[in-house]
């Protein structure tokens, strides 16, 4: 039965790959309706939460022609339509006329339609509704799914070590190609295929998918127990950082340097935030410069064009809900003395990561609704190197899982703390990656800096 069902998702998804194929080539999603203003008070030094999205959309937009999603609440429309055109890698162009996102006359619309639906029937019929295949899954970032295997990667030091150790239970005996990983892959290739020669000149033996010959008889060695608590990472990181007494007496810090776009763009940027959870990051874009301010309570946003871009109008307009949440991720001044206080059920993962060959361990939790941020840790220094933050959806198309990434590195020590002077920001579209020059700890800054500006004339 198994295996009769995993041919029938087989030619499902074969079928939704053939259709998609045959749709025409343009440019992304649909366009997203933006969230009104609004916001809860923030907690530990957080900027306001907010649901993600917001009903109602700009201007009053309301939702016509909507034939497949219909039980998506307005609030999650937003990062609906952001996870379909991450999933194809295109805009909004792809399926929408521009100026009349009702109108049908593209037929990406129609294909998008009939693959959201086959979506939904897969899940339904093979995980027993659980939001298990989604539009990624065949996409992964390209409007047309590729049928061709990925290219093998090199191990981590982890894989590497538990390859050489099956090497060493095997004592010599047939096995993978060099460097395969333990498990059989790429040990022999599905259906019997010969593998290649073993180091040393030993033929390899043939393999069958998902194992055989080339495994140790115990297989891999598992995986060493990750023995740190919640409470000892933490500690590790502030005290990495500089002290508790330290950061209890950093009030502000302005960061000034560059930031560099996807697209290789620069532009000079400063970030000024207090310990309380006010923020501003400036952006010197021309003709007029990019801004996104909170002052705890309430935010507002200049220019910030889509797709990432730098630029936009001169007037500065409210946010809230999940621009809010994706605009202050880098907003974090406040965060080592507030983590327990941001992320709620925090657990420590079950096993170590690594990152840039170092072994990290990873703390896990939610710092806003339907939202689940990874936080990894150096093991050995106790520095923050890295969130992975993935935002979701509690009902209607449930399956979107949007990625971010903000890696951290460079630290410094400024007056007694270590900041970093290297900060990347990767998103489902759009990269930044912040390069600061100066950094300033307890520099004076008004309050008038986080105010929303009067209109101009």
């Amino acid at each position: 039965m198994i295996a009769r069902h995993l041919a029938r998702l087989s030619i499902g998804v074969l079928a939704a790959m053939l259709v998609v194929s045959f749709a025409g080539r343009s440019g992304v999603s649909a366009q997203q309706p933006a969230p009104p203003p609004g916001g809860q008070p923030p907690q530990g030094g957080q900027p306001p939460r907010g649901p993600p999205g917001g009903p109602g959309g700009r201007g009053g937009f309301q939702l016509r022609n909507v034939q497949v999603l219909k039980d998506v609440p307005p609030d999650q429309w937003q990062l609906v339509m952001q996870y379909v055109a991450a999933s194809l890698g295109v805009q909004c162009n792809y399926c929408h006329v521009m100026g009349d996102n009702a109108s049908d006359d593209k037929e990406t619309k129609q294909t998008a339609r009939k693959m959201m639906q086959m979506v939904a029937d897969l899940n339904k019929q093979f995980f027993a509704g659980k939001p298990a295949v989604s539009c990624a899954s065949c996409h992964n970032g390209h409007a047309k799914p590729s049928r061709t295997a990925p290219l093998a990667v090199n191990m981590t030091q982890d894989e590497a070590a538990a390859a050489a150790a099956a090497r060493g239970r095997r004592g010599g005996g047939p096995g993978g190609a060099p460097g395969g990983a333990p498990g059989g892959a790429p040990g022999g290739a599905p259906g019997g295929a010969p593998a290649a020669a073993a180091p040393g000149g030993a033929p390899g033996a043939a393999g069958a998918p998902g194992g055989g010959p080339g495994r140790g008889p115990a297989g891999p060695p598992p995986a060493p127990p990750v023995t740190e608590t919640v409470d000892q990472v933490l500690s590790k990181y502030v005290q990495a950082l500089g002290g508790q007494q330290a950061l209890q007496n950093a009030k502000t810090r302005v960061m000034t340097g560059t930031i560099t776009n996807r697209d290789l763009t620069t532009a000079n940027v400063t970030v000024t935030e207090k310990n309380t959870g006010e923020a501003r990051i400036e952006i010197a874009t021309q003709p007029n410069p990019t801004i996104r301010a909170t002052n705890g309570t309430a935010a507002w946003q200049i220019g910030g064009g889509g797709g990432g871009g730098f630029g936009g109008g001169a007037n500065a307009r409210d946010i809230a809900g999940f621009q809010v949440q994706q605009g202050f991720r880098l907003a974090d001044f406040a965060l080592p003395l507030n983590v327990k206080q941001r992320y709620q059920n925090l657990t420590v993962k079950s096993a170590y990561e690594t990152i840039e060959g170092k072994q990290a361990v990873v703390l896990t939790g939610s710092p806003y609704p339907n939202v689940t941020e990874e936080l990894a840790f150096d093991r050995e220094s106790g520095l923050l190197v890295r969130r992975t933050v993935t935002s979701g959806s509690p009902g209607g198309f449930g399956i979107l899982a949007l990625g971010e990434q903000i890696d951290y590195s460079d630290y410094r020590d400024v007056s007694g703390v270590k900041e970093p002077f290297t900060v990347k920001h990767s998103t489902w579209n759009a990269v930044t990656t912040e390069k600061f020059t100066d950094v300033k700890i307890n520099a004076p800054v008004a309050d008038t800096v986080f105010a929303k500006p009067a209109p101009q004339q």
